[in-house]
C-alpha cells in the first residue's frame, strides 16, 4: 500500500498533466492560442494552493468512502473532474 504522501504526489502529477493538457492542446482544440511551457509553469505556481486543496479533497473524499485503493492507480479523468471545481481556466 502506498503512503498518503505517495498517493498525493501521484495525484499532483496527474493534476499538473491535466492542467498542462488543458492549457495547451485543449486551447488549440478551442481555436485559442496555447500556453507556452513558461506560462503553464506560471499558472501552476499561481494556483499551487488550489491544486493542493483539490488533491486533499480527492484524498479525503476517497478515504471517507473507504475507497483509497482507487487512488493507487487513478484515472486522469477522475482527477480532471475535481480540478474544474477548484481551478478556473482562462479563456
Amino acid at each position: 500500500m502506498m503512503s498518503e504522501t505517495e498517493i498525493k504526489e501521484n495525484l499532483r502529477k496527474i493534476a499538473i498533466d491535466e492542467i498542462t493538457a488543458n492549457l495547451t492542446i485543449g486551447r488549440e482544440d478551442d481555436d485559442l492560442v496555447p500556453f507556452t511551457n513558461e506560462e503553464v509553469l506560471q499558472f501552476v505556481t499561481k494556483n499551487s494552493k488550489r491544486i493542493d486543496k483539490c488533491i486533499n479533497y480527492i484524498y479525503n473524499d476517497c478515504s471517507n468512502d473507504n475507497e483509497l485503493e482507487n487512488l493507487l492507480n487513478p484515472m486522469n479523468s477522475q482527477v480532471r473532474e475535481y480540478l474544474f471545481d477548484f481551478i478556473s481556466f482562462p479563456l
